[in-house]
């Protein structure tokens, strides 16, 4: 009977343990988890979705059909253009091609809105404030010394230099 009760103490121990454990790493994912850049990241990457089907509809609703009017004069969507080059070997040049025009129309776009429209406007924002001068670093008092001219520290007595007495020798 008393084997019962201590093996029961030792799991009760034991399960208390890794609730504690438990609770421990939630704990830690929540400050992980809900901090402000991780939150911010989150909403970027879905801004950044969105933005690229955004980009994506004005591509092939908009544009696309320009370029497949000047391009492809055959009637079809310049996307789904292939290439075989040897027999069973078929090579999607169309939709490589509109992938790096999809590329190009976000960075333009992207290009656009933060360098030439954000950038602009926080430019007069900084130009407001003076712009401190410049401090000159304080220059330590110099003496010069008698023997072979270099400039040496005013509490010096002896000369780095030439070792020469320059001041009252120090008492030893």
């Amino acid at each position: 009977m008393n084997k019962k009760i201590q093996a029961s103490g030792i799991i009760d121990d034991a399960a208390a343990e890794i609730e504690e454990e438990t609770q421990e790493e939630i704990n830690n994912f929540k400050k992980f988890a809900f901090k402000g850049r991780m939150i911010e990241l989150a909403v970027a990457f879905m801004v950044g979705g969105a933005f690229q089907k955004a980009v994506e509809a004005l591509s092939s609703n908009l544009l696309m059909p320009f370029i497949n009017f000047f391009i492809a004069k055959t009637g079809t969507d310049w996307r789904n253009l292939t290439w075989t080059p040897i027999d069973g070997m078929t090579l999607a040049a169309g939709k490589c091609m509109g992938s790096f025009v999809d590329f190009f129309l976000i960075s333009l776009i992207l290009y656009v809105i933060y360098v030439k429209i954000i950038q602009g406007v926080f430019e007069g924002i900084d130009d407001d404030a003076p712009t401190p001068a410049p401090v000159p670093a304080p220059v330590p008092p110099t003496k010069q010394c008698v023997y072979c001219k270099i400039n040496i520290a005013i509490d010096a007595t002896r000369c780095p230099s030439c070792t020469s007495y320059v001041g009252e020798p120090a008492d030893e």
